[in-house]
């Protein structure tokens, strides 16, 4: 049972002989009063702030709580965060290290092809110049050579010139045609030859005995045979023109075909030159133009 301030304050005591001074005892009830409603009301506050400490406690704890379990929330969003972190780091360095090695791998193969390339282009451009340096002796030998020298000569270009030219076809024409006409006429000849002799061996041979009225047959026989020999040699002489016509006109078609022969080499010669010229300039200018590599 607790005792109230009211309860003291009223409490009776029964008398006996020789008992306490009730005054004294008064005072100190009301003293013993006094303290005890101080120590309530104290006590009071007390339980006041202890009901608030508690309520405090309280909202600490649970505010201990949320902040665990914001720790724990924030610890797992790092964990997750540091994992995620990780695995992005190591795919961007995957990704990187694939990328690296693709590159590196593109450019050793482009550093290859231009390696290559390169020899290539080198072999080419030996070629290129040892077919130049070929190409540009032959032409200094072409030009620097005797023939060439002796075709832009003078008495070689009077040979070329047309009216000598059909001055010597003429001569050798004309030397041609008497040709012919003294081997046709030493076949004449020989051909007369043998036409007498076999003429007087078949008289011989078919001739009669000696007779008084044989020597008129025999002259009609001379006159035969001198107009037989006539006819013959008109003939031979028209067979003689026969045979020279078609050689002439066979000369003059040589000499024509000779003429067209002429002028095609001097249209080839002039081509030539003309190409000549073109290919010195060409040299010239690539020689100008082009620097060759080293090897």
């Amino acid at each position: 049972m607790v005792l109230t301030p009211n309860e003291i304050l009223n409490k009776e005591f029964n008398s006996k002989f020789r008992g306490y001074d009730s005054d004294q005892v008064n005072d100190y009830l009301d003293i013993i009063v006094a303290d005890f409603e101080k120590m309530i009301a104290e006590n009071n506050e007390l339980k006041k702030d202890l009901a608030a400490s508690k309520e405090k406690n309280e909202y600490f704890a649970q505010l201990q709580d949320s902040l665990n379990s914001s720790i724990v929330v924030a610890q797992e969003a790092a964990d997750r965060l540091k994992q995620n972190a990780r695995k992005e780091a190591e795919l961007i360095l995957f990704e990187a290290e694939r990328e690296a090695d693709r590159m590196i791998n593109s450019a050793s193969d482009t550093a290859k092809n231009i390696v290559t390339e390169s020899d290539a282009l080198r072999r080419s451009s030996k070629s290129y110049r040892n077919k130049l340096e070929q190409m540009i002796r032959q032409q200094l030998e072409v030009v620097t050579s005797e023939e060439y020298h002796r075709l832009f000569d003078e008495e070689i270009e009077s040979q070329f010139n047309p009216d000598h030219f059909h001055e010597a076809t003429n001569q050798r024409v004309n030397q041609r045609v008497d040709r012919l006409e003294e081997e046709n006429s030493a076949d004449f000849n020989a051909a007369h030859e043998i036409t007498n002799d076999r003429f007087v061996e078949e008289e011989i041979k078919n001739a009669p005995a000696p007779t008084p009225e044989v020597d008129y047959p025999a002259t009609i026989g001379v006159a035969d045979h001198e107009d037989t020999e006539a006819t013959r040699v008109d003939l031979n002489r028209d067979e003689l023109l026969n045979n020279v016509e078609p050689e002439e006109q066979e000369v003059d078609s040589r000499h024509a075909e000779l003429e067209a022969m002429i002028d095609e080499e001097a249209q080839a010669e002039a081509e030539r030159e003309k190409r000549a010229a073109q290919r010195r300039e060409s040299v010239l200018g690539q020689t100008i133009r082009i620097e060759l590599p080293k090897d």
